[in-house]
Parts: C-alpha cells; structure tokens; sequence
C-alpha cells in the first residue's frame, strides 16, 4: 500500500465525504460504515477496474486480494494487471458494484432481481461461493411474478455457464411449478429456459398443474415465441385443447386452425416432449393432443397401450377414434414364442360412425399371420359400465367382426350366434387361431366354449372394445 494511500485512508473525512455517509461523522464507531465509506472511493484505492460499459470502480487491492483467491492471483501476483493498477472487466459497473459491496461489508444492499444473475456470474467467477448462496437466497425470497421468473431463468440459462444444475435453476423451478399454472405464466421464457424448467421429471410430474393444462400452457407460450400473440388460429387451437372431452366427432379441421400454424407450433415444442408427463393424461387428452399432430405418434401410442392395459380410464367417455396397441402378447401355438417382435408403432388411426358413443375400440398394430396356429389370451381387470359393450375379438376392414362380450353374446360377421355365461373381473378369454384353416376357437377361463369362427380373412386383428371404466391386457 503506497504511503499516499495510507495517508488518504486515514484522513478526516471531507465535507463531501460526510455527506456520502450520512450524518455520522465520527469514524471508528461502526466498521461495516467505516468500510462502506471506502467503496468505490477513489481516496481509499489503489486499484481501478474499468467495467465493459466503460464506468470505472475503485477498490483496495489489499482489502480484495483477502476475500478471492482469484481476486489475489489478479491483482497481487507479477502480472500487467497488478504493476498497473489498472484492470479490464467483462461485467458491467452496476454488479461489480454488488460485488465489491460483499467483499467489503458482507452485504448486498444495490442486488436486485434485474442484477441478480449476472451477480451471480461474477461471484462464480471469482469463485465466491457466500456470495452466490446470497444470490439464490434473494432470488427465492423476492420472486413474486412470473414474468420476472421467466426473464431471470432466461438470462440464467444463457448466461451461467456450468454442467450441473444451478441453484438459481432450481429456485424459478420451484416458483413456477410450485403453484397451479395458468395459461399466460411462460409467456417470458425463452424456449431454452422452458427447456430447463422442465428438465426436473419429478417436479414436473409432482407439479399441483394437471398434466394437461400444462400441456395447454406449454402450447400457449408457443404462440408467443412464434409470435402469434392475439389471432384466430391461436384462439381456435386453444379452445380445441380446452374441449377436449366434448369434441370426440369433431376433427381439429373444424377449428378453422391453419397447417402453418401446426407446423411452427410443432417445431417449437419439440425439444421439451419429453419432459411432458403424457403418462397423466387420459385418453380423451392424448388423442386430442394425436389430432393437433404436435408430438410424436409413438410417444401417444405407448401411452394409450397403458390406458387399455391398465385401468386408468378417463372420467368422460370416448369413441371416435381407435389407435392400434401392441400385440407383444400373442404367442404361437405351436412352439409358444412370441411373435409380431417388431412392430411400426404408428398409431394409425381409423375413424367410425358407431351408434354407440361410450366405448373406446382398441386394435392390435399387426394383423395375424396368414398361416399356423396362434394363441392369445385377454386378462379382463374391468369390465366397466356396460357388459354387453365390452367385447373382446377379431376386427377386420371395418365391417365384419368376430367378438364375445362380457354380457354372454357371441358374434362373427357381425351377427349374433351363440352366446355364453357372462364373465366379469379377472377373468382370462383365450382365442386359438388356425390361420391355415381360417378358424378360431374361443375359451373363457380355460374351458372350451364350442364356438369356433369360421371364414377368417387373411388379414384380421385382434382387438377390443372398451365401454368407460373398462380394463383388460395381454397375458
């Protein structure tokens, strides 16, 4: 420390210098005031760092070099910087200025949430670990709109440059999922910070939204980052969304909503697919998400395989559409191996006029082989709320099918022919197909019930149709 700056540091304070301070004049009483009064004060410096908006910051090298090992390497070691006195910085004056605040004072009094992230670089920098923990801590405490919460996490995701998940990360995560999401509230998120907010599977799945009215903001904010703020295609897709369970015979055509749009929509929201929790959603949803062609056919067919497989059936009914599952379960009946091993996964879908509009009709992705003998069993979990509307059996060209329902009826073409005991809950109905024969045998808890279909199509499903609350799966 030169002899003029030992001189300086310890004068009686100047006119002006009172004023800087207050009414408190007397020094030696209170050191964080006495220390406060040195900050970026040319008279208590020997240090001058000019910031990138050109604004230059006195400091004491000294007082520095004792708070950052880095800070010491910069300024005291033999290098340009320390000979000079003089330091050039990449951060701009107003949170430098934050920074300088911690080292001298241990306190933040000019933080904000505006400066707040790029405080938090420059202390990850100089490797300041207190003062990025009083970042984070400002950032959860201050939070209070979703629009702040959105630039911040924005600026972060740009800025903070690291391979792990940053504090700061976690707390604007913790503000937008922690709450029931409107649609709106992403509005200022860039698409790399949605990215990152999602990027927690747990907290999103945990999140109070429900999965689809995340999905519903998550296509809103879409519309923003296209640039489609107010127009009747963003209205018309939104209000398709939102009537979901209500729109079972519309098409998404109907909504007047443009390919254009579709397709930007689509590209945007693709990078965060996989963070969507589609595994909450019910089948309604899904299928009116397959209508909008936003996300992949395969991630919403897996998902509706689930929905049959499992009994987690939507609280409203649905008919209008019929994707095809996954026939792992069929096996030959002559060496017991699976068959069908790989399959498209496509979710085709064919649409019907049915006069019954309380079932959901499931088909299997591949057809039966054209020749030998092949086995599958259906294990019913549900059988829902109409008996004689759950059917287990064979589908082919939307016109004939050969099927035996929980109610005892037994069709083939389409007409009643036999009919059986009704069977419920827990029950396994086997079908045993001679593709060579053109026949097929059905058996209901292992018992041979006498009918056998006869005149099969070469090219026929398994398949299933399922009234509301109904659940069966492939054994």
């Amino acid at each position: 420390m030169s002899e003029i700056f030992k001189l300086r540091a310890f004068q009686k304070p100047t006119v002006n210098a009172t004023k800087q301070r207050g009414t408190k004049t007397e020094s030696g009483i209170d050191l964080k005031y006495d220390l406060k009064y040195t900050i970026n004060n040319p008279d208590c410096s020997d240090v001058v760092f000019t910031c990138k908006d050109g604004i230059k910051i006195y400091a004491s090298r000294f007082l520095l070099s004792t708070r950052s090992e880095m800070l010491r390497h910069l300024l005291c070691v033999p290098m340009r910087e320390a000979s000079t006195g003089q330091v050039s910085l990449e951060f701009g004056s107003a949170e430098f200025t934050v920074v300088l605040e911690y080292c001298y004072i241990e306190e933040t009094p000019s933080l904000s949430l505006d400066n707040a992230v790029e405080v938090y670089r420059i202390a990850e920098f100089f490797i300041l670990p207190r003062l990025k923990g009083i970042v984070v801590e400002y950032v959860e405490e201050n939070l209070k709109d979703h629009a702040a919460a959105g630039r911040i996490l924005s600026k972060a995701v740009k800025n903070i440059e690291t391979n792990e998940e940053s504090p700061i990360f976690a707390v604007v995560r913790r503000f937008f999922l922690g709450e029931k999401l409107v649609q709106g509230q992403l509005a200022s998120l860039s698409k790399d910070a949605l990215v990152v907010l999602l990027a927690d599977i747990n907290a999103t799945k945990e999140c109070p939204t429900d999965a689809f009215d995340l999905f519903k903001c998550i296509v809103d904010w879409a519309f923003e980052v296209v640039g489609v703020t107010e127009n009747e295609a963003r209205c018309n897709l939104l209000s398709y969304l939102d009537n979901a369970h209500k729109s079972s015979r519309k098409e998404i055509s109907d909504f007047g909503i443009p390919h254009e749009s579709i397709t930007k929509i689509g590209e945007v929201i693709e990078p965060i697919i996989d963070n969507i929790p589609f595994e909450k959603m019910c089948s309604h949803q899904l299928v009116a998400i397959a209508d909008t062609t936003f996300v992949s056919k395969d991630i919403l067919f897996n998902e509706l395989c689930k929905r049959v497989d499992f009994n987690t059936a939507c609280g409203s009914t649905y008919v209008k559409r019929k994707f095809k599952w996954n026939p792992a379960g069929l096996r030959s009946s002559d060496d017991n191996t699976r068959i069908f091993r790989s399959l498209s996964h496509k979710a085709n879908r064919a649409y019907r006029n049915l006069n019954n509009f309380d079932s959901m009709r499931v088909t299997s992705t591949s057809s039966l082989q054209n020749a030998g003998k092949i086995e599958w069993n259906i294990k019913v979990h549900s059988i829902g709320e109409s008996s004689k509307n759950f059917l287990v059996g064979l589908y082919y060209n939307n016109k004939y099918v050969w099927y035996v329902s929980a109610a005892g009826r037994v069709t083939a073409r389409g007409e009643c022919v036999h009919t059986v005991l009704e069977f419920g809950q827990d029950t396994v109905v086997s079908f045993r197909a001679d593709m060579t024969k053109r026949t097929c045998n059905v058996l209901v808890n292992g018992v041979d019930q006498g009918i056998v279909w006869t005149g099969i199509p070469p090219v026929v499903y398994p398949a299933a149709c399922l009234p509301e609350g109904a659940s069966c799966q492939f054994v």
